[in-house]
């Protein structure tokens, strides 16, 4: 996570799945969750990752900076914060004054 103009970002990039287990596997793993303090979710990234030899793919350090560079230079733009209706309308407005 990397803190930038007092906001922390988090960038992750994953596709999500659903999975059924037996209740005993699904015990075991909130077990082992609950004592390393992790989200069950994790351990089985974790799990998974080890059986198949596939590391996730990470963003570098440099490219997650530009990207929130980015993303402040952005934020500075004083856009408007509403409601997608309302956004909508603005955007319409904001059209036909300039036709």
């Amino acid at each position: 996570m990397t803190k930038v103009a007092n906001r922390c970002y988090a960038v992750y990039i994953m596709q999500r799945t659903q999975v059924y287990f037996p209740k005993e596997v699904l015990d075991e793993l909130r077990r082992e969750a609950y004592e390393k303090r992790k989200t069950l979710a994790a351990i089985i990234r974790e799990k998974v990752a080890k059986t198949t030899g596939v590391k996730s793919a990470k963003t570098s350090k440099s490219t997650i900076v530009r990207r929130l560079k980015l993303l402040d230079e952005i934020s500075n733009l004083n856009l408007p914060t509403t409601s997608p209706q309302n956004m909508k309308k603005a955007f319409s407005e904001a059209h036909d004054a300039r036709l």
